[in-house]
């Protein structure tokens, strides 16, 4: 409980501080370490007192010895006990529930042979699946991609700290997953293989040049709770050692260590590898457990250049879920973004229009007033609902926005043409709304931006969020000119 109440006010602090200009700027960026300070030097002096009190002061070195020798002992068990990594979190807690509540409410297997009085909230076989075996789109439905982020905040060879993203995005699917950039990897014909994808040349593939086996393979339920890994020692660029430290002592956890199975061959150009390195990477060897755990406190990632690769919320890197989609130049891109941004700021959006730019040459141009009234592709009853990006924003406190939608076309390195178009949704009020939404948002200011941490909705909350949805989304998929999607109709007109 005491470490969960650190865990608590020291995010807490952080959030205070944060609102309070150039001095909270200052005291978020000074608190962590004030805090790391503080519980190292009692972690320091709780070690002091047990070595004093097993060697009773240097008057009894035997019992001391023999202590020394059993925690040693006990040491090196656990290092053989790569599962206890994971599972001494919270993550696999998380990923069970979540499984029982989405996948557990379509299993078969709980209307079979029924028992009167059976508790349903209890895990059941069927459940779960694997990844590779979840093929909806073999039958009409979607084909998902789940975003995780792989931490990436410490470079292993060069021994520094990356100082930006410190993660990078990563997205499985049952044919495989990307990540980085430019890295590919297709799951193999057995279970636990791995098959890299060939990168351009002199560009080495952190999993090698051959399929590896033996790659774990979680299964959809910890795939999707990793994808909501919110509350982890590993946050992308907000990453630090003092509230990675304190979110790992109050296991605060729901972060996954994931075995890659990567090859051990060294990246070429990479300079040899230090003593200290060498010491380093012997103590994992034998005790790899507590390694990983010691750099999951510490916020020390290496990203996809080491075995273990340590993966949380995809959010962390890009908060929408668009980057993976213009890795693959979807045409047609349906983006709803209903963070928590009761300022209107559109820092999500930013942050996805600044990655695409940077690492697919990709550039996002929303559409003017003008623009969208003078198109013959947007049908007329659409185009009254759309508007410039600015439209989005409330004029002033207490007001209401003009639009919900803007609409942007998507052009990628020196093509002049447009290949993808993307339809942008904030979570807004234009006060056109239902008399009971309206209402809610008069009692309840935080409405339609409440925070993620509230995750206990009350009845008129979850329908004023639904009915919100539906009174924004629905109108905007009318047909276009030619019968179809008038998405569609726009992205061709514009290629003509």
């Amino acid at each position: 409980m005491l470490r969960f109440l650190a865990g608590f006010l020291g995010n807490r602090a952080r959030q205070l501080v944060a609102q309070k200009g150039l001095f909270g700027k200052t005291l978020h960026a000074t608190v962590p370490g004030l805090l790391f300070f503080v519980i190292a030097l009692f972690a320091a002096s709780l070690l002091s007192y047990l070595c004093h009190w097993a060697y009773d002061n240097g008057a009894s070195l035997g019992i001391g010895m023999a202590a020394t020798l059993l925690a040693l002992l006990v040491s090196i068990i656990l290092g053989t006990a790569i599962t206890f990594i994971n599972r001494s979190s919270i993550q696999q807690t998380y990923a069970v529930r979540l499984g029982r509540t989405y996948l557990g409410a379509t299993n078969p297997e709980r209307r079979r042979d029924r028992i009167w009085g059976q508790d349903v909230t209890e895990v059941m076989p069927g459940d779960d699946l694997a990844l590779r075996v979840y093929t909806p789109h073999e039958r009409g439905g979607p084909l998902h991609l789940i975003n995780v982020m792989l931490n990436h905040s410490t470079d292993d060879f060069s021994e520094r700290t990356l100082r930006d993203r410190r993660g990078e995005s990563m997205a499985v699917s049952p044919f495989g997953f990307s990540f980085g950039k430019v890295y590919h990897a297709l799951w193999g014909s057995t279970e636990g293989q791995v098959v890299p994808v060939n990168v351009p040349a002199a560009e080495p593939h952190p999993l090698g040049n051959q399929p590896t086996a033996h790659t774990a393979e979680p299964t959809l339920q910890t795939w999707v709770a990793i994808s909501g890994a919110a509350i982890s020692p590993g946050r992308g660029a907000e990453t630090n050692v003092g509230l990675s430290l304190l979110l790992g002592l109050a296991n605060l956890r729901t972060g996954y260590w994931w075995d890659s199975n990567r090859p051990r061959n060294r990246p070429r150009g990479y300079r040899h590898f230090t003593w200290l390195t060498k010491l380093r990477w012997t103590f994992a060897r034998f005790f790899l457990p507590q390694d990983l755990l010691l750099n999951e406190f510490l916020g020390r990632f290496g990203g996809p250049w080491v075995r273990y690769w340590y993966l949380s919320d995809g959010g962390f890197f890009e908060n929408l879920g668009v980057y993976e989609l213009l890795r693959r130049r979807v045409p047609y891109i349906l983006c709803c973004d209903a963070g928590e941004d009761s300022e209107y700021d559109f820092v999500d959006l930013a942050n996805l229009i600044r990655k695409a730019r940077i690492d697919f040459a990709a550039d996002i141009r929303f559409l003017t007033a003008e623009e969208i009234q003078n198109s013959e592709h947007i049908p007329g009853q659409v185009k009254p609902l759309l508007g410039p990006l600015e439209g989005l924003k409330p004029a002033g406190q207490g007001s209401h926005s003009q639009r919900h939608a803007a609409l942007a076309l998507i052009r990628y390195g020196d093509d002049p043409t447009p290949r993808s178009a993307l339809l942008y949704l904030k979570s807004s009020l234009t006060g056109d709304e239902d008399p009971d939404i309206l209402s809610y948002a008069l009692t309840h200011p935080e409405f339609p931006h409440d925070s993620t941490a509230d995750q206990f909705f009350t009845e008129p909350q979850w329908e004023s969020y639904r009915r919100l949805g539906e009174h924004i989304g629905g109108p905007l998929f009318a047909r276009g000119p030619s019968g179809g999607l008038w998405l569609a109709d726009l992205l061709q007109g514009t290629t003509k």
